[in-house]
């Protein structure tokens, strides 16, 4: 039996059923592992229903945690950057925060003040194929965010310039606020539910959270799909 990590994005479509024309051509060169392959699918999918021009921030979050929505997001953001040479930004709204010292680091812990001096950090940074910057939030910033809109309009603002793609990993949209807070001034938020693992109820629950927050809700993501057969017979039907 075959688990593949990410595997199929269901996503809503406009009045006349239409999606969006793509605005990213994503190069592959024929060597992806099978993750890889449905990494680039995912991404181009994703891309497709984006309502604006790159660059973006795409937030995913979970119904209730362990649908593996923070291995996903880490994911497309290494794909981005090491597959298709873009240079991006990972937000992490729920870990524990990194000290900003030392030499120059792809992982640090932000403070609303840092935003001032944030771009000739960013411009520094080693390259990999793009570069590549993982935040998470200082006590202050995390408190100011929740507290106020416009800083949250300030931080995607801020951060939009700075990469081709910004990708925030959120907490839960059923047991925390956090999340839902900053959706609506995301470009775009993709649900991350567990296949045969997230009941329907609960997936419903979220979706209607999301949209409630006004944000615009990309599509739902199933991951940890199983395959019972072989995926080659899958791809057949």
């Amino acid at each position: 039996m075959d688990q593949r990590l990410v595997r199929i994005v269901n996503v809503t479509r406009d009045e006349e059923g239409q999606a969006p024309s793509p605005r990213l051509t994503l190069l592959a060169s024929g060597d992806e592992t099978p993750i890889e392959e449905d990494l680039l699918v995912l991404l181009h999918e994703i891309e497709r229903r984006l309502p604006c021009s790159w660059p973006v921030t795409i937030q995913l979050m979970g119904p209730r945690g362990g649908e593996g929505t923070s291995t996903v997001v880490e994911a497309l953001a290494r794909c981005c950057c090491q597959r298709l040479g873009m240079n991006v930004l990972l937000l992490r709204l729920s870990q524990e925060p990194r000290p900003l010292d030392g030499p120059r680091s792809s992982k640090i812990s932000l403070e609303l003040e840092d935003l001032d001096y944030l771009d000739s950090y960013v411009t520094e940074l080693p390259r990999e194929e793009g570069r590549y910057l993982e935040l998470t939030l200082g006590s202050r910033a995390a408190a100011a965010l929740r507290n106020s809109k416009r800083e949250r309009e300030r931080l995607v603002e801020t951060l939009n310039p700075l990469s081709d793609v910004t990708w925030i990993d959120a907490p839960p949209a059923l047991t925390t606020n956090d999340g839902l807070l900053m959706a609506p001034v995301a470009h775009g938020t993709v649900l991350v539910v567990e296949a045969e693992g997230t009941r329907e109820p609960v997936g419903a629950a979220a979706v209607a959270r999301i949209r409630q927050s006004g944000a615009p809700l990309l599509g739902v993501l199933f991951n940890k799909r199983r395959y019972y057969i072989p995926d080659v017979l899958y791809r057949m039907l």
